[in-house]
């Protein structure tokens, strides 16, 4: 339940920039304007993915956030599975955390996805897929940012 003063939660939230990612219409964005909103307003990966999978039509939001999120859950689990650790393909899909982001429209399983990605890269050697990866993962949620600095630390001592 929303209470009438709290400004609403995170997915409400990644739902009205989803509606306009690169917030042309400001008055969209308008009654959700609270001091949370810049934090997460710089969360836009998973919104900007999910305007893109709508291909841009607002009817259509809803079902491409749950889309976007259920994708990267599989991505998810692909990539670990690729990576020869089927126990934490069996984690990314049934941790309690990312099937609350998949019900409520939030961004854990993008950034897990992204994150996911970004490990497989770095172990094939591909350096600008993971760096294109992990700074996605920093779009979907910037608390990724501390996993993509242990990636470039270890990067940068393997040099």
């Amino acid at each position: 339940m929303i209470h009438s003063a709290s400004g609403g939660y995170d997915g409400l939230h990644y739902y009205q920039v989803a509606r306009d990612p690169l917030r042309r219409n400001l008055d969209v964005a308008a009654p959700f304007k609270t001091k949370h909103f810049l934090t997460r307003h710089q969360r836009i990966g998973y919104p900007a993915a999910a305007h893109a999978a709508a291909l841009g039509r607002e009817r259509w939001i809803p079902v491409a956030m749950l889309a976007v999120n259920f994708a990267a859950m599989l991505a998810s689990a692909w990539a670990f599975l690729r990576l020869g650790a089927p126990l934490w393909s069996l984690a990314a899909a049934s941790i309690p955390a990312f099937s609350i982001g998949l019900a409520y429209g939030l961004t854990e399983p993008v950034s897990l996805a992204l994150c996911a990605g970004g490990i497989f890269a770095y172990r094939r050697d591909c350096l600008p897929s993971t760096a294109f990866l992990l700074a996605g993962a920093c779009l979907a949620r910037e608390t990724s940012a501390l996993f993509a600095a242990a990636f470039a630390l270890d990067a940068l001592l393997r040099r």
